[in-house]
């Protein structure tokens, strides 16, 4: 399981959560202004911020150590789906743990008031543990997910895999896939 919740146990609405929906609120306002002058510039600068991070074990800082304004930038980020759907692409064997530790932080630092944007991210955690052929955290992140927001699709998806007990070796190849073409464009 992930606290979604604040980090200030004792306060709340204290000054960590706050201070979390602050940085959201300002990422957010920022990212409207950037993809105001091109969106397109907007998604390659944080397919590469995703990269730096995690490509092939990604630059070695841990991931604990990101500045509160990169995190926030990667939540708002990944509230589009079409970068989450990037998102999913890290999951070879050196960059596994550390997109499982990312996606991690990321949902603890959503804001507490919005609960159900921590749904996409644990989501994305759920989906590197099934993964890591760890079923039980899968379907306990994924209970998670389907807590703070019933109707996420993906999560839906991921909860019939897990009790039916099908694989995700396929979907792991189907972005593996798509990686390999949004790289070839790219080139």
């Amino acid at each position: 399981m992930i606290d979604i919740n604040s980090h200030d146990p004792d306060q709340p609405d204290g000054p960590v959560a706050a201070g979390r929906s602050l940085a959201l609120n300002h990422a957010s306002r920022q990212w409207k202004e950037r993809t105001a002058n091109d969106p397109h510039a907007e998604d390659e600068r944080f397919i590469a911020l995703l990269d730096s991070l995690l490509a092939d074990g990604g630059d070695g800082a841990p991931v604990t150590d990101l500045p509160p304004d990169v995190v926030a930038d990667l939540i708002t980020g990944l509230r589009r789906r079409h970068l989450r759907d990037i998102a999913v692409e890290y999951v070879r064997p050196s960059e596994l743990n550390r997109a499982r530790e990312l996606w991690a932080l990321l949902a603890r630092h959503c804001d507490p008031a919005d609960q159900k944007s921590a749904a996409p991210l644990l989501t994305l955690a759920a989906y590197t543990a099934l993964v890591a052929k760890e079923r039980a955290a899968a379907a306990a992140l994924i209970r998670q997910a389907r807590t703070a927001d019933p109707d996420y699709l993906l999560a839906e998806l991921l909860a019939r895999l897990v009790a039916t007990g099908g694989a995700i070796d396929q979907l792991v190849v189907d972005c593996e896939a798509a990686r390999v073409r949004r790289l070839a464009r790219r080139s």
